[in-house]
């Protein structure tokens, strides 16, 4: 991939913030935006030299680019990572996602990546107070004082006073039973007059952060149930502490790695946090798997976001019915969110379409778990519409003109309009050469008609 040609500008006319393209909305350098395009290259030669170059040029950037997100959440290469890390650093950082990032490697298992994000931490918590809290509890259950990543945060760090009081706080915390820690959350984390005061919200972060399963799981189910409570400057500290924990829950029951996904949703991590969700690691084509990847589609749904749609797909055409109808279900979920991409909400409806024609011939269990899904279509109703319209005109297979009848059928048609096209299409069946494909059609007229 090489270097994108540079345009020409009017410098009159300013485009505004919303026409910019991503990255050139957080960098004023062309050179250091044409090196954000090599971060995704095949050879890792080029894409060292690019993350130095960024690296160098952090001054040159006004917030975390995605494409340093994603490159740090899928990169193999040591070298790379820590030179991203590094630029997390020390980069201007509104949004409050370099330390949730940096959080998420503080247990890398690479040689001195967890010591570099560490490092970076330490720089980040001269100006946020995010990363404090986290590292302060793993301060209190390292054996070692002298683990090098503590040492790392600490020559960032400095010996900042409100560092000391959460070090204190996180110590009276842990010295309490795994019981009585719990029981603390219990009585003392309700929210004060609608929402929570900054010393509750550290409790039950270090509730969170600690070892303890059962307190860490408590909670969690508290982040969640009181997240609409939560004042909008707090969240970057949650995020942190949600990233800080991910490899613990990497080990957890689906059960709680469930919750942890419905947390992050609820906590509505920014979507450039999408790749970060998305390097969550658990079984391929596992339930657990299609959950991280609804949690990643949701967070970026305003966008087009790739590998988890891509993934959700493969898992249209699993071998499990039940499966292949949680697909179809989490498309059709995610399609109609009020603030879900028009052009990606139509990909997902499409998608699942397409499967439940093909698969027509599979088998009553899996006809059945994607009609189930179709039943909760809202969004992109006539564009499913035309799409069932094409199958009557062009197919000739009895399964998919069968399939086509059910869908007609279970679809919640919202408005006359499409709720008329659909019984004509339905008529049209009721004529077809096709015995059962006319009865199948008349069968879902004559429910219609009761109903």
């Amino acid at each position: 991939m090489g270097l994108e040609p540079k345009a020409t500008v009017n410098p009159s006319v300013e485009p505004s913030e919303s026409e910019k393209p991503a990255s050139a909305v957080c960098t004023t350098s062309p050179r250091a935006h044409s090196a954000l395009s090599l971060l995704a290259d095949e050879s890792l030669t080029i894409r060292r030299g690019a993350a130095e170059h960024i690296l160098f040029s952090v001054r040159s950037f006004n917030s975390v680019p995605r494409e340093v997100v994603r490159r740090l959440c899928e990169e193999p290469d040591t070298e790379l990572v820590s030179s991203l890390l590094s630029f997390l650093g020390a980069v201007k950082d509104p949004a409050g996602v370099a330390p949730v990032l940096c959080a998420r490697f503080i247990s890398d298992s690479r040689p001195g990546v967890a010591i570099d994000a560490a490092a970076a931490l330490g720089e980040i918590a001269t100006r946020s107070s995010s990363p404090i809290l986290p590292m302060a509890v793993l301060w209190s259950v390292t054996p070692s004082q002298g683990d090098p990543r503590l040492k790392a945060f600490a020559s960032g760090a400095g010996g900042a006073a409100q560092q000391r009081d959460i070090q204190d706080l996180v110590s009276r915390c842990l010295r309490l039973s795994e019981r009585a820690q719990k029981t603390e959350l219990k009585h003392t984390t309700h929210p004060i007059e609608g929402s929570w005061k900054e010393e509750q919200l550290h409790v039950v972060l270090i509730g969170l952060c600690s070892p303890g399963e059962t307190v860490r799981s408590f909670a969690l189910k508290l982040l969640t149930l009181y997240a609409d409570q939560l004042p909008p400057e707090y969240l970057p500290k949650v995020w942190t502490s949600l990233s800080f924990v991910m490899d613990r829950l990497e080990n957890a029951s689906p059960v709680k790695q469930f919750e942890y996904f419905n947390a992050m949703r609820r906590l509505e991590l920014p979507e450039e946090l999408a790749p970060l969700v998305e390097s969550f690691k658990c079984r391929a084509q596992s339930v657990t798997s299609m959950g991280r990847d609804f949690t990643a589609v949701y967070l970026a749904r305003r966008g087009i976001p790739v590998g988890a749609v891509a993934r959700t797909e493969e898992m249209l055409w699993s071998d499990m019915a039940s499966a292949s109808g949680g697909a179809a279900s989490n498309f059709i979920i995610l399609a109609g969110l009020d603030d879900t991409n028009p052009a990606l909400a139509w990909k997902m409806v499409r998608m699942a379409l397409e499967a439940a024609v093909e698969r027509s011939g599979d088998g009553n269990a899996v006809v059945r778990e994607l009609l189930r899904a179709f039943s909760l279509l809202e969004a992109c109703q006539p564009e499913a519409l035309n799409f069932c319209a094409d199958m009557v005109a062009r197919s000739s297979s009895p399964d998919v003109l069968t399939m086509t009848a059910r869908l007609l059928g279970c679809i919640p048609w919202e408005n006359d309009e499409v709720l008329t096209g659909a019984g004509e299409l339905l008529q049209v069946l009721t004529k077809s050469r096709f015995t059962r494909v006319a009865i199948a059609a008349g069968k879902v007229l004559a429910k219609a008609s009761e109903s």
